[in-house]
């Protein structure tokens, strides 16, 4: 942490592996002597009337500190069970699998609403005046402490009611709790504001690099070349000593085949290779060299990935084969520019035809041309790629540090009660790369 944080001038054992020592005079006790916790309502296909229909919550819904609202499901929740299968506003709703722990609070923007038996619902006890802001920042410490693992790491598959409610946290007086939360809202807010600008950054540097990848692999390298009507709308103008030919005089095309998800491991010999790139590792190969898959289906339709060696295929890509005496590494880019998913058939699911692509029209420079683009966007496109990589470390030290603030003021680690400049983001960004 940053020098200006205090410490609390005595501390004691808490007891508790994950929290270690804790100040003095604050409070170590299991969660349900301070919260009130409610499962939600298993859902039943079968017994859903119109009558009472409530818009209800799901697992995948409640993200760090964000519920989506938008067009949720609805379920039968009658009149008497409105109170025990509702949330209203300022509840904490905790997430009981998946990534065990992850909470929002509830902000009451849908009344009444919902919420399955994959989450719980928190309210403090009554006649306790602890704030639910202050447990959804230690809920932060306790998942990145993982003290909800089972061992070796790993997190329960499900944090029951029974574990929740016996989970032992610290809980400082309600005054310093409203210090505490004062002071994370205001030091998180900056550093999200820092991490969006270099989001931002990240994404127009992506824009640059495809941007400087379609220049040159339709343009070439020589400004000064005379140019001509390629006959493709989205070439434009191309050197008018490039030849106009189809995909299809280039390469071969033809999809991958099927393999299903029990067959894909997390490690194995062979790289098994999706619309979206690698899926995972099977003990099978149906390829092998150097190939462009275009992603041919749904969200990924169009997306360009090069794979070498030997790999599986899936049938959610088009491998493209390079034919022999042209330069992989121009073909691949070439692909990349073509945006292929605006090729893409006009319906509800996009999809792309090994037909479609292998009519496509492109500009084709001699080969010697093709191999100097080639080193030209290598050298290029790695300084741009290193630039990205440097942000995104950036992205990542903030990101542990919001983490690290975090946890080291709810376990007392610190004492921010009187700090007001927030320089610590500062002291984290000095050593970032500037958005």
């Amino acid at each position: 942490m940053p020098p200006r944080f205090g410490r609390y001038p005595k501390y004691r054992d808490s007891g508790v592996a994950w929290l270690a020592e804790v100040p003095q005079h604050w409070d170590v006790a299991a969660l349900r002597f301070r919260y009130h916790q409610t499962l939600g309502k298993m859902l039943d296909t079968k017994r859903i009337s119109g009558n009472h229909l409530v818009p209800y919550l799901r697992n995948g819904d409640v993200q760090w500190d964000r519920i989506n609202v938008v067009e949720l499901p609805s379920m039968d929740i009658r009149p008497h069970e409105i109170e025990r299968f509702t949330v209203r506003q300022g509840d904490l709703v905790v997430c009981e699998g998946g990534e065990a722990g992850r909470c929002a609070i509830w902000q009451g923007t849908v009344d009444p609403c919902g919420y399955q038996k994959a989450l719980h619902r928190l309210r403090p006890v009554d006649g306790v005046r602890d704030l639910p802001r202050f447990l959804y920042f230690t809920l932060i410490a306790a998942v990145s402490r993982d003290a909800f693992a089972e061992g070796q790491g790993s997190t329960f598959a499900h944090l029951t009611g029974d574990m929740l409610r016996a989970q032992r946290f610290v809980f400082p007086p309600p005054s310093e709790q409203r210090a505490i939360v004062e002071f994370l809202d205001r030091e998180t807010a900056r550093i999200d504001v820092l991490v969006a600008k270099k989001e931002k950054l990240i994404r127009q540097l992506r824009e640059k690099r495809t941007a400087f990848i379609s220049h040159t692999v339709t343009k070439g390298l020589d400004r000064d070349a005379p140019m001509k009507d390629s006959g493709a709308e989205w070439l434009g103008d191309t050197p008018a000593h490039w030849e106009s030919r189809r995909l299809k005089t280039l390469s071969t095309m033809r999809s991958g085949e099927s393999i299903t998800s029990a067959s894909i491991e997390s490690t194995g010999r062979y790289p098994v290779y999706g619309g979206n790139g690698l899926r995972g590792y099977t003990s099978r190969y149906t390829h092998e060299g150097e190939h462009v898959l275009v992603g041919r289906q749904g969200a990924h339709c169009g997306n360009v990935h090069m794979a070498r060696g030997r790999f599986w295929a899936s049938e959610h890509a088009v491998v493209v084969t390079l034919e022999d005496g042209g330069v992989f590494q121009w073909f691949a880019a070439l692909l990349e520019a073509m945006n292929l998913n605006r090729q893409s058939m006009a319906a509800a699911q996009p999809g792309l035809t090994v037909e479609q692509l292998r009519d496509l029209r492109v500009s084709v420079p001699p080969v010697l041309e093709q191999r100097a683009i080639a080193e030209f966007l290598d050298r290029e496109t790695a300084r741009i790629d290193g630039l990205i990589a440097k942000v995104e470390e950036g992205i990542e030290r903030l990101r542990e540090y919001r983490t690290a603030v975090i946890s080291a003021a709810v376990t007392g680690q610190i004492d921010v009660r009187r700090d007001r400049n927030g320089a610590g983001v500062a002291d984290v960004e000095a050593g970032c790369v500037s958005a």
